[in-house]
């Protein structure tokens, strides 16, 4: 009797050894399996950024394509790589933070792009016996912070865009800027155009074109000069964006002589 529980015992211990393997094998089969599926799918998409957001991972990291993309529509802009360039990230630079950076394919030309979408912009004002400024009337002293960082400050050129060079770029204010670039900023070039460009309640653009030789770059010039541009603005549009502003006190339109 003895015997028959022994081996009833060892049978049954037998048997639950067997089951716990068969149910090991068994989850790393499927475990094995997920991670094959997982593979062929890729990683998992991230979730679209607003615009405040893409500031802050543009602030930490590089910006890759698609990212670079949804930050030109989330500012009401257009983008087109111009043909015979390379796109690559921007970078946290000390002196310029930029978003976007294109690469002509002869190294004639190198495009660095940068974008303040006015939804992501804070602005710190402690004045207490007056209001903030708003948005869309501070892109002059951006426009001299920008100059400052990424220049000597020594301008061969300054000009402001008229209608014409404004409807190239549906943008509300323009200029364009013709200097030495910082050593710090682009060591590797000798010359630098930059446009600045102002969209009312959508977003500051800085574009900026670096070259060494300006006979060289001319084609490159050329072909990339509208890459970036806002969309155009229908009336409605405008209506509306005049209608939000005025109920939150302020004026939609830039000073014409700020």
């Amino acid at each position: 009797m003895r015997f028959l529980m022994a081996v009833v015992l060892i049978g049954a211990t037998s048997c639950a050894k067997d089951e716990a393997v068969n149910a090991s094998q068994n989850a790393l089969g499927n475990a094995q399996n997920q991670a094959v599926v997982a593979s062929l799918q890729g990683p998992p998409k991230a979730p679209p950024l607003n615009g405040e957001e893409m500031i802050q991972v543009a602030q930490k990291t590089g910006f890759a394509y698609d990212r670079f993309v949804d930050l030109v529509a989330a500012s009401g802009l257009e983008f087109e790589l111009p043909t015979g360039f390379l796109f690559k990230p921007g970078v946290q630079d000390k002196n310029m933070a930029y978003e976007g950076r294109l690469i002509a394919a002869d190294g004639n030309l190198e495009v660095r792009l940068a974008i303040r979408p006015i939804l992501g912009m804070e602005l710190e004002y402690r004045d207490p016996h007056s209001s903030a400024p708003e948005p869309n009337h501070i892109y002059p002293l951006l426009e001299q912070s920008v100059i400052d960082g990424i220049s000597d400050n020594t301008a061969d050129r300054n000009e402001e865009f008229g209608d014409d060079a404004l409807a190239q770029y549906n943008a509300d204010w323009g200029a364009a800027h013709r200097l030495i670039p910082d050593s710090n900023f682009a060591p590797n070039f000798k010359e630098l155009l930059l446009i600045c460009l102002h969209g009312n309640n959508r977003a500051d653009v800085y574009i900026m074109f670096l070259f060494q030789d300006g006979n060289l770059a001319s084609s490159a010039l050329k072909s990339s000069l509208h890459c970036l541009k806002f969309k155009p603005v229908t009336t409605a549009s405008n209506d509306a964006a005049t209608a939000h502003a005025d109920s939150s006190g302020h004026d939609s339109t830039p000073d014409e002589n700020p």
